[in-house]
């Protein structure tokens, strides 16, 4: 007797096949400057970092010239060494036959020279700020420098070439620190933070095939442009190879409902529809018709129905609260995964009491 086959179960909602990130965090190193011509630091590693030596680098400005100043391992993690740029890269310094040089500085590990820390243009790597090591004649004393992470990250030799400048080949795919996707009344809020930025070319979404264009003041789009369950979102990039992803909406409301109005210094309770999907449930209350202010409006958590808490009013920004006659209750429910996030929100009023 021939036999049904039952339909593979629906995946839940989530994100999926998010494309793994290549950097690696293998540690810190924390360079110190003397009288600006000593550098010192010392580092601190991961168990991710491999053995084998670290060496610290300076790329003087409009020099092709890389000066070793030092080098550590794991079981010596303290360097001391004298900064020396080349005469043609000394201008004057502020003091009397004084001079000065600025440069890059590099971490580079083992005998192959991977890069694996640096100093280098924000525009070229992401997070933190630009910074050079000075050398310094005329100066005295000590400072700390910003921390340098160290770390197996591709974009780092492309900062060593550009910084070296040579002929470069940017060739790193579309790469995504994190993506937040909210379902909302209103719409699909998607909020996407990129490792990087290509200064010639503006990030361009597609949502399963179809590109949907960037208002460039929210970043709201129609419930209409993701189906219900899955979907595939890819971020472009110029000729780059992008980044690819599939999430996997929900599809039922949580049904929250308050049972009773609020009141003023009295506890309360907010029932709802749990959801397997769901890791960590959120509300948030705000002033419906009091005077808003910006003070911290009241908010709580859990991971389980129903919510509880205590209503203590809203602060009127002056040490003392307000009420109104109702607040709107702002519910969420979330998921991570990994470096992506899923959260669903439902918007309530409940009535106030006096």
């Amino acid at each position: 007797m021939p036999t049904t086959m039952e339909p593979p179960p629906a995946p839940r909602p989530g994100w999926y096949d998010v494309p793994s990130d290549p950097a690696v965090r293998l540690g810190l190193y924390q360079p110190q400057s003397f009288d600006g011509r000593l550098l010192a630091g010392t580092f601190s590693f991961e168990p991710a970092a491999p053995p084998g030596g670290y060496t610290v680098t300076v790329i003087w400005k409009n020099h092709t010239v890389e000066q070793v100043v030092g080098t550590v391992t794991r079981d010596s993690p303290s360097m001391r060494g004298l900064l020396s740029p080349p005469d043609s890269a000394l201008v004057a310094s502020t003091c009397p036959r004084g001079r000065k040089s600025t440069g890059t500085l590099f971490v580079k590990h083992g005998d192959t020279g991977e890069v694996v820390g640096t100093s280098a243009t924000e525009a070229v790597l992401t997070g933190g700020y630009s910074w050079e090591v000075t050398y310094d004649e005329c100066a005295s004393g000590s400072r700390f420098l910003p921390p340098i992470v160290l770390q197996r990250e591709p974009r780092l030799e492309l900062a060593h070439c550009l910084t070296l400048s040579r002929r470069c080949a940017d060739t790193d795919p579309v790469r995504v620190v994190s993506s937040d996707l909210e379902v909302r009344d209103d719409g699909v809020s998607l909020t996407t933070t990129f490792v990087f930025s290509d200064a010639r070319e503006t990030p361009s979404l597609e949502v399963n095939g179809v590109a949907l264009r960037l208002e460039p003041r929210t970043i709201v789009y129609p419930r209409s442009a993701f189906r219900p369950g899955r979907n595939q979102v890819r971020w472009r990039m110029g000729s780059r190879e992008p980044w690819e992803a599939v999430v996997v909406l929900p599809e039922a409301s949580f049904e929250p409902k308050f049972p009773r109005a609020l009141r003023l210094g009295a506890p309360f309770t907010l029932p709802f529809r749990e959801a397997t999907w769901a890791t960590d449930y959120g509300l948030y209350l705000t002033p419906g018709d009091a005077h808003w202010t910006r003070a911290v409006y009241p908010s709580f958590r859990g991971i389980a129905a129903p919510l509880e808490g205590r209503f203590d009013g809203f602060p009127d920004g002056r040490g003392g609260i307000v009420t109104g006659t109702w607040a709107s209750a702002r519910f969420t429910a979330v998921r991570k995964d990994g470096r992506c996030s899923l959260s669903q929100t439902e918007v309530l009023t409940v009535p106030i009491e006096r």
